[in-house]
């Protein structure tokens, strides 16, 4: 009898199952007896174990939850400090480590998987893992330098990306359950947005947590900054995160509202406007700007109602906010321009963390580059700009690839933007517009690299990467 188990999206054929009670009886048992003796090592352990197994079953039988999952790691636990609570490690790391683990098998045992439609975005892909992993990690290995556990995790995060792209290529098996993966990816933004603006109304529960799991050196000075990190750890990172995520709903909001429905565009879009005006990020504020003015250029929506619409709901929660934190709004404001001047005093910090740290130290090494992370040595860890961060730890290489990345994967995205169909069309305008932007904010922040902004473009990037949703637009 050549028939099939009912399956999940894979073939699984019923001579190769000796007894099903194997599965129906047996396993079962020996995974409840296995928690049970776990229960004697440490109820902790056992409680872990059981999660596992249960996330295993339900990913089993519906694959596209592990996209959820890794969502959740992203957003939720990439801002918690190395180590905790697993040693070397972040939480999304492992999480992402175990959904890959799991989404390889489910991938490769598929009935049917369809084409992947790189085009040049693979070319792109393939020059900036090139550039920013293969030969900067053979030079450093040649040179013999000593890399650390972070080293390695720098010249290995392009590959992250890489694997990212593939779940999220994979994994969805229509256009339903990638609007499902966007509104998700919202929900969990929401959530880091609701947990800054406890943060700045310092709300006892939640400064503990952020103490406790979420420090940072920009953590534990951002009130008294007048700023907030929420769950990412770092102001300027929570704020060009939230405006990521603006610039998603907004898109939806003037083109395609009833994906999401107004109650979401309207909470969702005022928290996120609200956490970006307390984050204290002009780069984010600008960027916002910038998105919506492409957005609306691309999909010819400047003369139209629920432009006009969004932009008052905006303003309104703008002032909301000032309202009610109007001391923190304006502590930022005056020390940007308390002493009078025109540029913010952080461009100035900006100009001389440039000239006089890192452009004499990049000039001694500009083909190869310094090192992968910058050490506790110099007089500020953090170079403010995405071009210098690339020429610090990967040289002319890094930095060129980067640059060839942006170009390839731009003539990708405005070619599929003028091939699909409604919704994988606003996908891709906001990709284009996400792109455009990392580079504009590129130059006073490392934007690309950013703890979740980073992931959530390449999970928008996925999604329009398969030639089985332009073909279900079709149809439709």
């Amino acid at each position: 009898m050549n028939k099939s188990v009912p399956n999940f999206g894979w073939r699984i054929p019923i001579s190769n199952i000796p007894d099903r009670a194997v599965f129906h009886i047996i396993l079962p048992c020996v995974v409840g007896v296995a928690i049970g003796l776990l229960m004697l090592v440490s109820p902790w352990l056992a409680l872990v174990c059981t999660l596992v197994v249960s996330i295993i079953i339900a990913v089993i039988i519906k694959p596209v939850l592990l996209c959820y999952l890794v969502i959740f790691g992203i957003s939720l636990t990439s801002g918690m400090e190395r180590g905790k609570p697993i040693p070397y490690l972040r939480a999304n790391e492992v999480i992402l480590a175990f959904s890959l683990a799991i989404a390889f098998v489910i991938i490769f045992t598929r009935k049917n998987r369809y084409p992947v439609n790189l085009d040049k975005l693979g070319v792109a892909i393939f020059v900036l893992v090139v550039g920013t992993s293969i030969i900067p990690g053979a030079y450093f290995l040649v040179r013999g330098s000593g890399l650390t556990i972070d080293d390695v995790i720098v010249l290995l995060a392009s590959y992250q990306y890489v694997f990212l792209f593939w779940m999220f290529v994979y994994l969805p098996n229509n256009n339903r359950e990638r609007l499902g993966i966007i509104k998700f990816m919202l929900f969990c933004s929401a959530i880091v947005a609701v947990v800054g603006l406890l943060q700045a109304q310092k709300v006892g529960f939640v400064l503990d947590l952020l103490n406790n799991w979420y420090a940072s050196s920009h953590q534990a000075v951002a009130l008294s900054r007048n700023r907030i990190t929420s769950l990412l750890g770092s102001w300027n990172g929570l704020g060009i995160f939230m405006m990521f995520n603006l610039i998603i709903v907004w898109t939806f909001g003037v083109s395609r509202p009833s994906d999401l429905g107004w109650p979401t565009i309207l909470f969702e879009g005022g928290v996120f406007i609200a956490c970006l005006l307390l984050s204290g990020s002009f780069a984010g504020m600008i960027g916002l700007l910038l998105g919506i003015t492409l957005i609306s250029a691309l999909l010819g929506l400047f003369i139209n109602k629920r432009n006009v619409i969004l932009f008052f709901v905006m303003a309104a929660v703008l002032a909301i906010t000032f309202t009610f934190f109007s001391d923190k709004v304006l502590g930022r404001f005056d020390q940007q321009f308390g002493s009078g001047g025109a540029v913010p005093a952080t461009l100035v910090d900006r100009l001389g963390i440039w000239v006089n740290v890192y452009l004499p130290v990049i000039q001694k090494n500009l083909f190869w580059g310094i090192n992968p992370t910058i050490s506790s040595n110099y007089a500020w860890q953090y170079t403010e700009s995405q071009y210098l961060e690339l020429l610090f730890k990967f040289g002319l290489v890094g930095f060129t690839s980067y640059i060839l990345w942006n170009i390839i994967a731009l003539r990708s995205l405005f070619r599929r933007f003028n091939q699909h169909g409604s919704f994988l069309r606003m996908i891709s305008a906001i990709d284009i517009a996400i792109v455009i932007v990392i580079i504009v904010a590129g130059f006073s922040n490392a934007v690309f690299t950013y703890s979740g902004t980073a992931d959530y473009l390449w999970i928008m990037l996925a999604l329009i990467s398969t030639d089985e949703g332009i073909r279900q637009e079709v149809a439709s």
